[in-house]
This record gives structure tokens, sequence and C-alpha cells, in this order.
């Protein structure tokens, strides 16, 4: 019996131990695995803490005004020909305005940053537009004055004094709204007073070809085209009256065409009737040789008649025109007056022939009375 204790408390013993011994290792494995406690700085606890700062909409709206601003300055840069004036400096900013916006935020710390590319990128835009806005106003005031030049020239002033005192008033109207930044408005009322100026140049070819037909008659060779042209005058105030200035420029510019047509056919048919009308006169004088009786006021005729046939070779039909006529003037003024010439040649002739008669039929009588 005392054996059997024994050996139940030795058994005991041992597995205490056991416990004991496996309790203290995994104390010790459990030590050994522990972190060992770090101090962190103070910097990069409090980057931290900003990092994760909740977004308020304060940030978020300082961030779409930024936004807001770039595009609208970018805006102007490219709608006012910003890459034709300046284009190194636009791509350069072009540049930077892709890298903006591949920026995508979500922190505080990142939406500030992104605020500030923003503004940057306000600034450089700014800096442009301050060089290609003047610069556009300029040659915008320059092809206007252009236009206006050769409306005036084509005779809009005396044809049209009141739709050029329009445009003017537009011009003057655009400006005053360039002015006050209403850029794109101003922008508008330029290419209005633009249009404005153009139909104006093709409304006063339009009189000054239909004063020119009417002068020298010469609808009468092609009276259909010339009716459509009035017709088409006739579209042309209606929607100038619309104020539908582009459809105003188009039955125009279509009149223009058919006035110039009526004229060229014009020119033509009657450079060729007055060519016949002049040589009729000088086969005239050429008869009762005229350019021996008058030599010199004949080849005078002669030479404008020779140049109405060069300028007909050359198809210039106008100038010859105005060759023929005063040609055939010459040759008949050279007719008439050789004519004249000779009748007064003839008549004293006649007279001297008489008076030799009666010269001799007095000698006869008076050797009669002699015998």
């Amino acid at each position: 019996m005392k054996k059997n204790i024994t050996k139940k408390n030795i058994t005991m013993v041992i597995i205490v131990k056991i416990c004991i011994i496996g309790y203290m290792i995994c104390g010790m494995i459990s030590c050994k695995s522990a972190p060992a406690p770090t101090t962190e700085p103070p910097g990069e606890t409090q980057q931290e803490d900003k990092a994760l700062q909740p977004l308020d909409d304060t940030t978020r709206q300082a961030l779409a005004a930024a936004q807001e601003k770039v595009e609208s300055l970018r805006k102007l840069t490219l709608d006012f020909a910003g890459p034709t004036y300046y284009p190194a400096e636009c791509d350069s900013a072009g540049s930077h305005y892709t890298q903006a916006q591949a920026l995508k935020p979500t922190t505080v710390e990142d939406y500030k940053k992104a605020i500030e590319q923003y503004t940057t990128l306000a600034g450089e835009y700014q800096a442009l537009n301050e060089k290609v806005l003047p610069r556009y106003v300029e040659e915008r005031k320059t092809a206007l004055q252009s236009a206006r030049n050769k409306a005036v020239q084509a005779g809009a002033e005396d044809a049209l004094p009141e739709q050029v005192g329009t445009a003017d008033e537009t011009v003057t109207e655009g400006m005053k709204l360039w002015d006050a930044q209403e850029y794109y408005a101003a922008a508008d009322a330029f290419d209005d007073a633009q249009n404005r100026y153009g139909l104006l140049e093709t409304e006063a070819a339009c009189h000054g070809l239909r004063t020119e037909i009417a002068t020298y008659n010469l609808s009468t060779y092609d009276p259909d085209t010339f009716a459509a042209a009035e017709q088409g005058m006739q579209r042309a105030l209606s929607a100038y009256t619309a104020k539908d200035i582009p459809a105003a420029q188009s039955a125009a510019t279509e009149a223009l065409s058919q006035y110039q047509l009526v004229a060229a056919t014009g020119w033509e048919a009657l450079a060729l009737e007055r060519r016949q009308r002049a040589n009729a006169e000088r086969t005239k004088a050429l008869d009762i040789k005229a350019n021996i009786a008058m030599k010199n006021d004949y080849e005078a005729a002669n030479g404008v008649y020779s140049q109405g046939d060069s300028a007909l070779s050359d198809r210039d039909f106008k100038r010859a025109v105005e060759c023929f006529t005063p040609a055939e003037t010459m040759f008949t003024v050279v007719y008439k007056t050789t004519t004249e010439k000779r009748q007064t040649a003839a008549k004293t002739i006649q007279a001297a022939e008489k008076q030799i008669v009666e010269s001799g039929d007095r000698t006869k009588k008076q050797a009669g009375v002699k015998r």
C-alpha cells in the first residue's frame, strides 16, 4: 500500500513539473513574439491626422471654383485664337491642364494640392489672355476696316448709305461690349458687322452693274436673266429687312452673278453691233476717197477702230464698245466733211465753169458788135 502511494506521488510530481516547464516555455515564446514598443515622431502623427481629417464642403467647393476658373480662362484662350498667336505657350499650358485633369484627390491634403495646381494654371491662362485678347481685337478691327473700305469702294456709301450707317453702329456697339469685357457678345457683334459689310459690297456691286446695264440697254440682249437678277435683289432686300444677313448675302450673291452674266452677254453683243456700225461708216468714207481727201482725220478714226478690233480679240468687249462708238462718229464726220468739201468744190467748179461760159458769151457778143 505504501509503495502504491509513493508511485502515485512521484507521477503527480512529474506531471506538475512538466506543466510548469510548459507554461514557462509558452511565456517565453509569447514574450519573444510581442513587438517592441516604439515611439513615432510627432510630425508623422500630425500628417496622418491631417490625412484622416474629414472633407468638408468648403474644400470641395474651393477646388470646384478653381477648376471652373481654369475652364473659363482656357476657353477664352482657345476661342480667341490663342493657339494661332502663341502656339508654344498654349501647348505648355495645355500640358499642365492635362496633368491637373489627371489628379484624383481623396484626402484634404490632396484637395489642397489640387487647388494650388489649378490656381497656378489659372494664372498661366490669365497671362496668356492678357496677350491674346488685345491681339484678337486689333485683328478684328483691321478686318472690319478692310471690309468697310471694300464696300465703300464698290459704291455702298452712295447706293446704300443707311445700311452703311447700321453696319458702322454695329461695330461701335461691339467695341463697347469688348471694353465691358463681354468678349463673346462683342465677337458676335463683330461677326454681324463683318457680314453686313460683305453684303454691302455685294449689293453695291449689283447696283453698279445694274446702272451699267441700264445705261447701255444691255438687258435687251438677255432679258430673262436680267429679270431673275431683279428678283434676286428683291429677295436680298426682304432678307435684310428681316435681319437675316446670311440669307440676304446669299440672294445678293446670286443676283450679282446673274447681273454679271447679263453684262457679259450684252457687252459682247453690243461690241459686235458697234463694230458693224463703225465699219459701215468706214466703208462709206473709203467709197468717197475720204482717206485721201482727209488723210489725217481718216487715219485718226481708223486708229481708234483698230484699237476696238484689238480689244475684241482680247474679249474686252466693254473696251471694244468704247473704241468702236467714237470710231463710228469719227468716220461719219470724215465722210460728211469730205462730202461737203466735194459738194463745195463741185459748186465752185460749176460756178467757175458758168463764169467761163458767161465770159465767153460776152466776148462773142463784143466781137459781133465790132464787126
